[in-house]
């Protein structure tokens, strides 16, 4: 039996945080009608050219969707704060970290923070090789008395070729 697209691409299937949600969305659909013309006018015409176009497209597109689906799996972040009660004047500290357990590199991840500290901004862009767990801290002086939100946040990224996208929303909030 022939094991489908899906299952090999989750074979490596891991959910990164009990609360994430991971979606992968075609980014550029003109790939999926490129590759159908080819396609078609291998199937009109049995060319070789039109095998050779067809094989890379279609390999192309393939790749980018197993690509996508294992990062997708694989890529998890995770933030940690020292300490949860603060008071004005004090230096709220955070360690960030981003883990890719795929075998593949992700050549670009966004890590987008929606928290509502005033002042507080850790959004980055980082590449990450295939097994590597990269880390930075973020810091911030509080400044102003009140309850506020770190998070929600989210992970982007996607294959090299641009063609699909990857998200990941990780809903749990934290008051301070």
């Amino acid at each position: 039996m022939i094991p489908s697209l899906q299952s090999l691409a989750d074979r490596w299937a891991h959910v990164p945080h009990p609360t994430c949600q991971a979606e992968v969305r075609l980014h550029q659909p003109w790939a999926l009608f490129l590759a159908g013309a080819a396609l078609l006018w291998y199937a009109l015409e049995l060319s070789p050219a039109a095998a050779v176009i067809f094989t890379l497209v279609g390999g192309m597109v393939l790749c980018a969707y197993l690509w996508a689906r294992i990062l997708a799996a694989r890529l998890s972040g995770q933030r940690r704060l020292r300490y949860r009660a603060f008071q004005v004047g004090d230096t709220l500290e955070e360690e960030i970290s981003l883990t890719n357990r795929s075998p593949l590199p992700a050549p670009w991840v966004e890590f987008s923070d929606r928290s509502d500290l005033p002042g507080y901004q850790i959004s980055e862009v980082r590449a990450v090789s295939g097994g590597q767990t990269l880390r930075w801290s973020a810091s911030t002086e509080c400044r102003q008395r009140g309850i506020f939100r770190l998070g929600p946040w989210e992970l982007r990224s996607g294959d090299p070729f641009g063609l699909f996208s990857v998200r990941q929303v990780t809903a749990d909030p934290l008051e301070i």
